[in-house]
């Protein structure tokens, strides 16, 4: 006599038909590309306007100071004057 099994239905997993991907990822992929043209125009448009230049003067002269082992920066914390001159190869002294 064999026994009477007893079954355990699974409920089907949902699974995202290969033809559906056919619609959903060039939407997607058109998605990205639209954010990033819009990005690229508020980029351009900011870099391009009269007010949007950034000088690096001040990042240039202290940075001649750092590589040469001077902190220039703890004299401006101290409001102290700069420290001695930083001299060039070519008989500049800054």
């Amino acid at each position: 006599m064999v026994e009477s099994q007893q079954y355990v239905e699974i409920p089907e997993q949902r699974v995202i038909r290969p033809r559906l991907w056919r619609f959903v990822l060039p939407i997607i992929l058109a998605g990205f590309a639209l954010v990033t043209a819009v990005a690229v125009v508020v980029i351009i448009d900011r870099a391009l306007r009269p007010d949007s230049g950034v000088d690096f003067h001040s990042y240039w002269y202290s940075g001649l100071y750092v590589r040469a082992g001077i902190n220039p920066f703890t004299a401006y914390r101290d409001r102290l004057p700069m420290p001695g001159p930083v001299s060039f190869i070519d008989g500049s002294v800054l």
